[in-house]
């Protein structure tokens, strides 16, 4: 886990963890398309029928894939970001959909 990995669960914790459900995966496993998840992180509403989803997989090691779903459907289009104001910024522009 690096420092900005550490530093973004940090924010969504402290953003999201007393209203919304925040699961921090860490590195794991493979995708269908064989990498290594080396960041996986999701943040759900209670109901967990809408989420914010951050990865970083082992393809891209410096590059943050984000994007807004509701259970069964991508409502985003993935953005690739690369560093903490950019995470912090999309997240915060996202916050509210969790909550409509």
């Amino acid at each position: 886990m690096t420092q900005l990995d550490k530093d973004l669960n940090t924010f969504l914790e402290e953003t999201f963890g007393n209203n919304h459900n925040v699961v921090i995966h860490g590195a794991h496993g493979y995708t269908s398309y064989g990498y290594t998840w080396l960041y996986d992180t999701k943040v759900s509403n209670h109901d967990v029928t809408k989420a914010l989803s951050i990865v970083r997989l082992d393809a891209k090691p410096n590059v943050y894939e984000a994007t807004a779903f509701v259970v069964g459907e991508h409502v985003t289009e993935n953005e690739y970001l690369l560093d903490f104001e950019e995470l912090k910024e999309w997240v915060l522009a996202h916050k509210d959909f969790l909550n409509s």
